[in-house]
This record gives structure tokens, sequence and C-alpha cells, in this order.
């Protein structure tokens, strides 16, 4: 499989977490498979092993639509709706639910919203059974670290609960963490040689950086592109192909940049500069060997480097 992407899912109703301080003051540290470059979690639901990803881009979560009836997860089959995002299903469902009894390591967590789906499709093109997806609505109101040169990511309550993991960092970019209007997912500064453009943060995806179209209207990254070919990708709504370059530029996030030479692709979303313009992935960002810290609870985003072991 040359790539794999996990999507949110329209229509969801914003979910508030409530947390208490004493149940999670304490981070709790724990292994992720980044076999494929995606956070893959083992996780559990009312004591059942499962395997799902860590989703910024995704909201609210998923699961699958059969692994909820065995849990016996309540599910709304009378208010259910289409998944959104790019594929050739046409029918592809999802239905409201709540996933609780969630332990994370020996963390347990209060319920979250969520949405009952299909991960068939997602499952066969990863290579293993893929249980859903911890979006939005699991990381809001939390601080969570994730180390992709170690493969962990530790989750608290706050950050000053993880700032042991991150004080041994000595060069850092910190930033408010915001989105567009209308979504959820971080969007920061990007440049590319010359040219800045937003872009989104996406534990999602296992890729590079994904380019909307209208990154083409900036000369600067249009003249930058070698043609590399194309491959599948598959999401919510099944499978979709997207062309691929070479970037002739050096690509950077503040101070963490890399040479020119990264591999990049061209979805068929339009993308604008009021929104975003490319789709950063994980492979990118363990490229540039940062820790990413994700402050939900008091909105702020940083890229931590040069971390001492």
């Amino acid at each position: 499989m040359s790539g794999f992407r996990s999507r949110p899912v329209a229509g969801a109703v914003a979910v508030t977490v409530l947390l208490t301080a004493a149940s999670e003051a304490r981070p709790v540290t724990v292994p992720f498979d980044f076999s494929r470059h995606e956070i893959g979690l083992n996780v559990r639901v009312h004591g059942t092993p499962l395997y799902m990803f860590l989703d910024t881009g995704a909201s609210p979560s998923a699961i699958d639509t059969a692994r909820a009836k065995s849990l016996g997860l309540k599910i709304d089959f009378a208010n259910g709706g289409e998944a959104s995002g790019q594929g050739d299903d046409a029918h592809a469902m999802v239905y409201p639910t709540s996933i609780d009894g969630l332990t994370v390591g020996d963390r347990s967590f209060p319920a979250i919203e969520a949405l009952a789906a299909d991960q068939a499709a997602i499952s066969k093109a990863y290579g293993r059974t893929v249980d859903g997806t911890l979006g939005h609505s699991f990381l809001a109101g939390r601080a969570m670290l994730i180390d992709y040169a170690a493969a962990t990511i530790a989750i608290s309550g706050n950050a000053a609960g993880l700032a042991r993991q991150s004080a041994t960092c000595r060069t850092a970019l910190r930033l408010p963490l915001k989105s567009y209007k209308g979504d959820t997912i971080p969007i920061v500064d990007m440049g590319v040689g010359t040219a800045r453009l937003p872009v989104s943060i996406d534990t999602g995806s296992n890729s590079t950086v994904e380019l909307y179209k209208n990154a083409l209207d900036l000369p600067e990254i249009k003249a930058a592109l070698v043609e590399a070919g194309s491959h599948t990708v598959t999401g919510n709504r099944g499978e979709y192909t997207v062309k691929d370059y070479r970037l002739n530029a050096p690509i950077g996030i503040g101070p963490f940049v890399l040479p020119a030479g990264e591999s990049v692709s061209l979805t068929g979303d339009e993308g604008s500069a009021e929104t975003r313009l490319a789709n950063v992935g994980n492979r990118l960002l363990a490229d540039m060997h940062v820790k990413l810290l994700l402050d939900y609870r008091d909105n702020r985003i940083a890229f931590l480097g040069d971390c001492a072991k």
C-alpha cells in the first residue's frame, strides 16, 4: 500500500470533554506503532484490546460499527449520515455513538463522542485490523507530547505535566493552537523556498506533504515540482489517486528545515490561503526530528528539537 489516510467525518456536533485535575494530573506515556507512519495505539474499551489511530484531523472520533456493536456501545442508527472526504464509495455511512470504558496505558478516560463507521476498507489498506480513530473529542482539553524518534506519546491534563519530557529540547517553535472556521485541525505557516503558506498538522496522515490545488497559484511552489508518478490512498469513502512530485526547494516549519528533494503529493482538494494550502503528515514531522506538543487545554502548539536523549 503506497498511501493511507484516516479522515474526519462531517456533521458531528462539537464536544466538550470535562476533565478533573486529579484524574489526569499525572501524565501517562505509551508507545505507538509507527511502522506505517501512522500513530497506532493499543487501547482498551470495556477491557477489550483495540487498535486505533490518533488523528488531529478527525472530529469527533470514530469506531468500527461492528466493533461498537460487539462492545455494547449505543449507536443511533436513526440519525446516520454519509461520511465526508475523498473516495469512490457514495454510500459510506456513519452513525452517532459514544465510546465509554476507554483505557490508554493504565489510564481510564471519560466517555467521548464518536461516529460508528465501517473500517473494513481502511483495515485492508493498512494491512491489519483498525478499530477506529481517537480524534478531537479525545484531544479536547488535554495536552499531548508526540515523540516521533522514540515512538511514544505522553498524555496529560495540562502541558505542565509534560514539562519534564520537553525540558531537554534546545530548539523550539511555540505558537497559538488555532484552526480555521468550522474545523479543529491545527494550522501553522510552512515555508517552501521563499513562499509561505498555511498548512494543517495532521497526525492521521502518513504522508510528508499533501499540496492542495490552489497552492500551485504560488509561482515558487509550481516551479519547484517535478512529477514522480502517482499512488492510491484510502479514506473514509474508499480509494482515490493522488499525483506524486519531488520538491526542488527547501521546506520547513520555523527553524526546522529540510533540504530540497522531499516527496510531496497533490490532492483533489482546492484549499485556500484563508484555510490551508497543504496538509502535513507524520512522515515530514519525523523527518524533521521534532517532538510535537499539542496543548488543547491552553490552545498552544510547539515543535521541539535538538532534544537530549
